[in-house]
């Protein structure tokens, strides 16, 4: 399993780019990964320090078997690492399959003086559905879902999250990909007509979620 934890108290975000099709896709998609980790690395005492409540967010990857979100989770990986811009705030990068481990650090980790967040796209999007039931005396304060998927293994959110937003995608994948459905209290609904690859890569989704999280930094 591969785990990226970060703080850092920089000001500004970088912009996020489509990732070009072509013979040099694959070094794209490397230099996206190196970019990202390069982002989201960097020291932690700073985020022990800080008098301002942390803000965790917890980022759950796509991919067809888990491991396999780091190559096909690029438009993720960036805003992850935008994310690791806002101050205060501390990102840890997990694959879908591995959000058993991501729930465990919500159940280890302090409420005092804390926020936490979950942002999934495809089965990262089902699973943080299911994070958010493993951990019922936890508060989650935010769940942002990417076209989650599968439909059928979405659960109703618990009460214990108190906000979520969900980009639910209209024109979902073949083969089960996307058009996973948000259910329960305090779900925030943006309806998108977008290919399920294509759905991680969207500026204008990005924007919806720095903002809710730069909210809960504050």
């Amino acid at each position: 399993m591969f785990t990226c934890v970060a703080e850092t108290r920089s000001s500004g975000a970088r912009a996020a780019r489509r990732v070009g099709a072509g013979a040099g896709l694959q070094i794209v998609k490397r230099l996206i990964l190196l970019i990202a980790m390069a982002l989201v690395g960097g020291p932690t005492s700073a985020a022990e320090k800080t008098e301002h409540p942390i803000t965790y967010v917890y980022v759950l990857l796509g991919g067809l078997a888990g491991a396999d979100g780091y190559v096909d989770s690029n438009g993720l990986l960036l805003l992850a690492g935008r994310i690791a811009n806002i101050p205060n705030t501390w990102v840890e990068i997990y694959p879908w399959r591995d959000w058993v481990t991501a729930a465990n650090r919500v159940w280890a980790r302090s409420s005092k003086d804390a926020r936490v967040a979950v942002v999934g796209y495809s089965g990262g999007g089902s699973r943080a559905t299911w994070l958010a039931n493993s951990v019922l005396h936890k508060s989650i304060d935010l769940i942002v879902t990417y076209d989650p998927s599968p439909k059928w293994q979405m659960q109703n959110l618990p009460p214990n999250v108190k906000k979520a937003i969900t980009f639910e995608n209209q024109i979902p994948f073949i083969f089960g990909l996307g058009g996973g459905e948000l259910t329960g209290p305090n779900v925030q609904h943006f309806l998108i007509r977008e290919e399920h690859l294509l759905v991680q890569f969207d500026e204008r989704l990005h924007q919806i979620t720095l903002q809710a999280i730069e909210d809960l930094a504050k």
